[in-house]
């Protein structure tokens, strides 16, 4: 059987299955990504919801063994020093055939912001994760450390900003967002939002440590800046 066949005969099956109807109200599909040009039969069969796991499992060790090994050429490095270019786009490939693998998602994003530098890409793997696991809150945790270290080069981004006040007034999001959105809007010099979040985590927070912080920041930006 030829490959073409092969391919009717995947999406046939999924087709005919539940999982395949159900799977495309909750996961990303492949073929709307345009994935099934990498290889048609395995990507299709890998969408169903039965097999999303499977798959993304297995693309999760690959991905550890390749991070894992030595590029060409290097010598005497530690785990993990190198470019990786590859990196990338298999933790896409994870993230599209599972946004709820939060363990795959933070290595991935967790590596590629932090030790290959490439904070975009690993905001991105974020962004799309939290289109389907909206209230993963390892995952806005990590996005927020990522911010907060493009905010040391003087990099905001309004959208993020933005989508990070909202979910900080949203009733159970951890202090530890708040605290972090909280720093990037004074950093941003969106003075105002700072303040509310700031008296917001005085409002909610039984932690000392976080209250008094957020007094003393709040002191700090009506006297600095003259906001009230």
């Amino acid at each position: 059987m030829n490959s073409f066949k092969l391919l009717l005969a995947a999406i046939l099956s999924l087709v005919l299955s539940s999982s395949f109807s159900n799977s495309f109200n909750d996961y990303p599909t492949l073929i709307s990504l345009g994935k099934l040009v990498k290889d048609p039969v395995e990507n299709v069969i890998s969408i169903s919801s039965g097999f999303r796991d499977i798959y993304s499992d297995i693309n999760y060790i690959r991905l550890l063994e390749y991070y894992g090994t030595p590029e060409e050429g290097s010598e005497n490095v530690e785990y993990g020093d190198g470019k990786y270019p590859a990196f990338y786009p298999m933790s896409l490939d994870i993230v599209i055939e599972n946004p709820y693998y939060t363990n795959a998602v933070m290595t991935s994003a967790g590596v590629l912001g932090f030790n290959l530098d490439e904070v975009y890409k690993a905001i991105s793997i974020l962004k799309f994760a939290l289109i389907y696991d909206r209230n993963n809150y390892k995952y806005i945790t990590l996005l927020s450390a990522l911010m907060i270290k493009q905010s040391r080069k003087k990099i905001y981004d309004d959208k993020l900003l933005s989508d990070l006040y909202n979910i900080s007034f949203e009733e159970n999001t951890p202090v530890v967002i708040r605290q972090a959105s909280a720093f990037l809007h004074k950093e941003a010099k969106k003075y105002d939002r700072a303040l509310k979040l700031y008296e917001l985590i005085i409002k909610t927070s039984k932690e000392k440590s976080y209250t008094d912080n957020a007094e003393r920041q709040i002191k700090l930006i009506r006297e600095r800046y003259e906001v009230n």
